[in-house]
């Protein structure tokens, strides 16, 4: 137990160097103790379900995993899929608005949430993941429907789309990762020989409190629940495994050669949604998703990061709602628009009044 708690000093006053120690009172603040600080304890599964799950919570028994969703409003369907070291709730303040005119699904992904990690006979890949999409969407009943999904999750989404282009209506893809790039720091560092095994026993909650910062194009927009939320769900017993897993898989597909990208086999109409500042998957990598996928829009928030979804909410949700209106898309037309730094600097909306859909 000391050479773990060495261990673990050690790993976290590593980072805090490396910060400046920027992180470090979000962090403290959103751990339980001062073991918890230190990223060795982790938080009951009762106790992480009391605190992230509501009367709205469902349970779907999948390859001996409870998949933790949530499936409301009525109308034209759309499933949300969250990105890395994420969960369902990062989709909060654009479900309160989409729920009042469509019906709205998401889940903490397999290897997040209150999910947690994959069984043994699963594996961190886009295979594994399309298939979970596939038996997910069949278990609802749902014939068609649009997908959105940020950063891993547009991954995903993008892949689903291409490998089952008839059951996706339309595509939306949030800062997506996918064609090789230089990868940030942290996923590095995360990477390096003996850092890896590491992580996947200690996660200091100030290296999940940097991501998060890092991750948002200006901090100050950073909900207290928010940073606490993705601190708490760190915690849950196998989820810091599953991020070192991911975090290795998103190294790999990072380099030039990895794989070949089928999405040109996406027919769905698909909008991309990206933020100028976004520091982990930049807006360089749009000319990509333009190229492959024939019908394309895209929007691009200044001042807004790799969540833009959460970071703004407001305008972001209004732009998914005319995107989802349109029924006759232009079928080989790509359209670039900038939002204004007025609409993209907007602090989080938890209410945004909309005219009803069409």
């Amino acid at each position: 137990m000391m050479n773990k708690i060495r261990i673990a000093l050690l790993f976290t006053l590593s980072i805090a160097f490396i910060s400046g120690c920027s992180s470090f009172g979000s962090a403290m603040k959103a751990s339980p103790s001062g073991i918890h600080a230190m990223g060795l304890a982790t938080i009951s599964q009762e106790d992480i379900e009391d605190e992230y799950t509501d009367e709205d919570s469902k349970w779907y028994a999948y390859k001996g995993l409870r998949v933790h969703y949530k499936d409301k409003g009525e109308g034209e369907p759309i499933i949300l899929l969250h990105g890395i070291m994420s969960s369902l709730h990062t989709w909060d303040d654009w479900a309160k608005t989409l729920e009042k005119n469509y019906r709205v699904i998401r889940m903490d992904l397999p290897g997040f949430g209150l999910t947690g990690p994959l069984t043994e006979d699963m594996n961190y890949d886009k295979d594994e993941f399309i298939t979970f999409i596939n038996s997910f969407s069949h278990m609802l009943e749902l014939e068609q429907f649009a997908l959105a999904g940020n950063s891993l999750g547009g991954y995903m989404s993008a892949h689903y789309a291409a490998a089952y282009p008839e059951r996706v209506s339309k595509l939306v893809l949030l800062d997506p990762v996918a064609y090789p790039q230089d990868v940030p720091w942290v996923i590095r560092m995360a990477n390096m020989p003996g850092i890896w095994h590491i992580s996947k026993k200690v996660v200091p909650p100030l290296m999940v409190s940097m991501n998060v910062e890092e991750v948002y194009g200006d901090k100050n927009r950073i909900k207290p629940e928010h940073m606490r939320r993705y601190v708490q769900l760190s915690m849950r017993k196998g989820n810091r495994e599953s991020y070192a897993e991911v975090l290795k898989l998103i190294y790999e597909k990072s380099k030039p050669g990895q794989e070949d990208f089928p999405f040109n086999r996406i027919q769905a109409p698909t909008l991309l949604m990206w933020g100028e500042a976004d520091k982990w998957v930049p807006t360089s990598q749009i000319p990509n998703w333009e190229r492959d996928i024939t019908n394309t829009q895209t929007i691009v928030y200044p001042g807004v990061g790799h969540v833009p979804m959460e970071e703004t909410p407001k305008q972001t949700v209004k732009d998914l709602i005319k995107f989802l209106k349109d029924e006759n898309p232009q079928p080989v037309k790509t359209e670039v628009k900038t939002a204004s730094k007025e609409e993209s600097q907007e602090q989080p909306a938890t209410e945004v009044e909309l005219a009803p859909a069409a």
